[in-house]
């Protein structure tokens, strides 16, 4: 990126930045915009027919040997409905744009996610009232530690060390940057931390300890524009933001090809499906640290499968190696819909660089 670029780059920067990098390396001769891929069916022939709309509504289908499946995780909303009905506005976190939108109106935050504290920080002093409602609370690490942004304090070297040393060290630097987070009226999970996945927030914990925020308990139900909570009490609000995540989708995909369950996929490091060959995945991570990085490897490691610089191992040793992942994340996270996709951000770099040398 740009060395004029500030340390956490906004959207649009990032969207110019993507876009200088489709003009250099001259990628969109290679795009069809406006085109919808409605099916992906399996040819007798080993290869893929696509179904695809046209701009002007017609439809083609389209033959290749390669699938590349790319489609993102961030983009088919998750939207919990409380019980009840709720007869102000209700939206999820993805259709949030401008705080000034909500100027004067109470809004209630739903999650204690990035999403939610971004935009609880966002609104504070610009809505009337802005309050969070959370099942299980968050650990919340500041942006910065020490003048360091956060994620250069990780490194390949420490994320060798055991897990117990790795969070007894994060610990130890949260606390020099914030104190104790016991000391802040916000809820702290019981689970360890490094055991879900964080809340990267720098303003949240001041919001809230200057009573800008307010941080309800789980709702109860909706009646109304009344929202009563688990802990019995009851507010008023205008607008519900449901800041609760996505669900992984693939919906071009026919189940007998691959399937969604419990907002997972079955993938050989998160790329390879073992049984349906020459069809990979990009972007069905969820890494503690950038996602472009880990895109970028896997890119990679598929180019060197497809003109035949390496090779995958045989199915059965790749269902074992996903039953083994599958393990680990169970153990290692808390078990919620959100943490399926979990990767430590340099051990799967070095597992993706391992699997480009195999022969």
């Amino acid at each position: 990126m740009p060395d004029d670029y500030p340390d956490f780059p906004s959207h649009r920067q990032v969207l110019e930045y993507l876009d200088d990098v489709v003009d250099r390396f001259d990628l969109r001769k290679n795009v069809r915009f406006r085109h919808r891929v409605e099916h992906v069916g399996r040819r007798t022939d080993g290869g893929f027919a696509v179904t695809v709309t046209r701009p002007d509504g017609s439809h083609q289908l389209e033959a290749f040997d390669v699938m590349v499946v790319a489609n993102g995780h961030h983009w088919d909303p998750y939207f919990p409905k409380p019980e009840g009905t709720f007869s102000g506005r209700m939206i999820h976190s993805s259709e949030y744009e401008r705080p000034i939108d909500f100027a004067g109106q109470r809004v209630l935050i739903v999650g204690a996610g990035n999403s939610a504290c971004d935009i609880a920080s966002d609104l504070a002093g610009i809505a009337d009232r802005v309050a969070m409602s959370t099942r299980r609370g968050a650990h919340v690490v500041p942006k910065y530690v020490l003048g360091r942004p956060i994620d250069q304090w990780t490194s390949n070297f420490m994320s060798r060390l055991p897990r117990f040393v790795q969070r007894g060290l994060f610990q130890f630097l949260l606390f020099l940057a914030r104190g104790s987070q016991t000391s802040y009226p916000f809820p702290r999970p019981s689970n360890p931390l490094g055991t879900d996945h964080p809340t990267i927030s720098s303003d949240i914990l001041n919001l809230v300890g200057h009573g800008k925020v307010m941080v309800h308990p789980e709702i109860e139900w909706v009646k109304g524009n009344e929202v009563r909570f688990t802990d019995e009490t009851e507010e008023s609000f205008d607008v519900i933001i449901t800041a609760t995540g996505f669900n992984v989708a693939i919906p071009f995909l026919d189940d007998e090809m691959v399937r969604v369950a419990d907002n997972r996929v079955d993938l050989y490091r998160h790329v390879v499906h073992p049984g349906v060959d020459r069809l990979y995945f990009v972007g069905l991570v969820q890494p503690l640290g950038a996602v472009a990085p880990l895109v970028e490897a896997q890119a990679d490691w598929i180019a060197d499968l497809i003109t035949g610089r390496c090779k995958v191992p045989d199915r059965d040793v790749m269902w074992q190696v996903i039953k083994s992942e599958r393990e680990r994340i169970q153990s290692q996270y808390v078990h919620t819909r959100r943490h399926t996709l979990e990767v430590d951000f340099f051990g799967y770099l070095r597992e993706i660089s391992q699997e480009r040398t195999a022969k």
